[in-house]
């Protein structure tokens, strides 16, 4: 009887593992439904930037790998650093995107550049890119296959030495400071990789560098002598006697050294 009921336990707990193990299957799998089910297509400009900015998707990324055979113009098995920076233009319209493909010793694999931006006849996203691989022209345009708050799907068809072919690139958010990218060759999916990016810090500006004006009882005299510089640096102009004199006196002779005389501009 207590062998019975020992095999009954024993089946028991495999029964128990097995439902388990199928609960969390499924809930893996609804999961993942449910995330592609978010992806879609943006109907303007402003519903894109919104997914980007949750995505935090702007900034400078690096990843080191190794080169796979998924671009033509890049050989296979290469030690590497990418970086890729995406940011805004000035105007708001346009996400300016470029990168740099470096070996270990320093030898430019790929660089290149490129922007996404609203296409309101057509009412969809796109994306053109042009640069170098091993010092081959490529160009290529992209169209925004889908997007959600966490992930973008992307198809570019990319032309390089009289060759055309089409890649699909996911682009996910690992976390605030991780982003993965996923490339597909159409023409051979099983040809595919994967790189995880790391943003990196932007450089600061040195904390003494420029010059704020104060509001304040001078504040109409600095705002007067500096739109004489400004004019006298337009103009090629030598700095006058009263503006040396500011310049020593209220800014502590920085603008001076570093502008006594401006060159006639030709």
């Amino acid at each position: 009887m207590k062998t019975d009921r020992n095999l009954v336990m024993k089946y028991f707990t495999c029964f128990l593992l097995i439902i388990s193990f199928a609960g969390i299957t499924q809930l893996l799998a609804d999961h993942h439904k449910k995330e592609e089910s978010n992806l879609k297509l943006p109907t303007s400009w402003k519903e894109y930037l919104s997914m980007k900015r949750k995505q935090k998707a702007f900034g400078i990324w690096s990843f080191k790998g190794k080169t796979t055979s998924i671009w033509e113009g890049i050989p296979e098995g290469l030690d590497y650093t990418d970086t890729f920076t995406s940011q805004m233009s000035a105007d708001g319209s346009k996400v300016l995107v470029s990168h740099v493909m470096k070996t270990t010793d320093g030898t430019i694999l790929s660089t290149g550049s490129g922007m996404e931006t609203w296409d309101a006849k057509r009412k969809k996203i796109f994306s053109s890119h042009s640069g170098f691989d091993g010092g081959k022209l490529y160009t290529g345009p992209s169209e925004l296959i889908s997007i959600s708050e966490s992930e973008e799907k992307w198809k570019y068809t990319e032309t390089i030495s009289g060759k055309t072919y089409e890649v699909i690139i996911t682009r996910k958010s690992e976390g605030p400071d991780k982003r993965s990218q996923t490339n597909v060759r159409v023409d051979d999916p099983e040809n595919s990789a994967t790189t995880t990016f790391t943003r990196q810090p932007r450089k600061q500006r040195p904390a003494n560098q420029g010059v704020i004006l104060k509001k304040g009882p001078k504040f109409k005299e600095q705002e007067k002598v500096l739109h004489a510089f400004v004019n006298a640096f337009i103009e090629g102009d030598p700095i006058s006697d009263e503006l040396e004199g500011y310049l020593n006196e209220d800014l502590d002779n920085k603008l001076k050294n570093d502008c006594p005389t401006i060159p006639k501009l030709h």
